[in-house]
């Protein structure tokens, strides 16, 4: 017997995969922000998101300022070989690093 739960944004999971989820995205949050650290930026979220045939991780940033793009550039740079080294449970996935829009919360 699987439990199902509907998230925010609608999606219906079994129980199992949402926890899984969350807890990918903790740890990936607790190994990343130590090394983007000094570009004063920290990982605000981490989604996986299916758009079409495509299969998206995006990781959302945040910072006391606005980010500019070279920031984010610089973030992708530290977090994509992070991403090889780590045991992710995603196949073919598009990494998607951006800024975080001021005023979100």
């Amino acid at each position: 017997m699987y439990y199902y739960i509907c998230t925010s944004s609608g999606r219906v999971l079994p129980l199992f995969i949402l926890f899984r989820e969350v807890y990918m995205e903790e740890n990936l949050i607790n190994i990343i922000n130590p090394k983007i650290k000094d570009l004063n930026v920290w990982v605000d979220s981490i989604k996986i998101e299916k758009e079409e045939n495509e299969q998206y991780l995006r990781i959302a940033l945040d910072a006391d300022f606005i980010i500019d793009l070279n920031t984010v550039v610089k973030a992708t740079r530290i977090i994509n070989p992070i991403l090889d080294n780590e045991n992710i449970e995603i196949d073919n996935y598009i990494l998607d690093v951006y800024a975080k829009p001021k005023g979100d919360k």
